[in-house]
């Protein structure tokens, strides 16, 4: 795996549905090899709390949204214990589901990079509308 591959801008796309589509079209890695689909982030664009996950499972890949599979389940218990709204939080992960389990710690690390920089250009994104 390398980091020469292609990597979209974020900042060029102007809504959350080309955002969604660069994710679903994503290549830019290895890593999507073998996922039913890359699931993106849901919630308020709005939010005051981010909430990032490391990998999407078995449930989130098949139904395509995060956090749904049981640590989703523990996470609605610990949102409501907290007086917290699902709704009122923006929910993301990291990469594609069981890829990353088979990917050596160095794509790992690639993976997290890439993961690190697309944060910060979806943070100069959203703070630019």
């Amino acid at each position: 795996m390398s980091l020469d591959r292609p990597h979209a801008s974020v900042a060029e796309r102007l809504s959350l549905r080309s955002l969604h589509d660069a994710v679903a079209d994503c290549r830019a890695c290895d890593l999507w090899e073998g996922a039913t689909r890359g699931v993106m982030g849901e919630g308020a664009t709005d939010a005051g709390l981010m909430l990032v996950g490391e990998q999407p499972g078995d449930r989130e890949d098949i139904e395509g949204h995060p956090f749904v599979g049981p640590a989703g389940r523990v996470l609605d218990q610990g949102l409501e214990r907290a007086g917290i709204a699902r709704d009122d939080v923006y929910m993301t992960l990291t990469t594609h589901p069981s890829a990353i389990l088979r990917a050596d710690e160095a794509e790992r690390e690639e993976a997290m990079d890439m993961f690190v920089a697309d944060l910060r250009e979806v943070a100069r994104w959203l703070s630019a509308r």
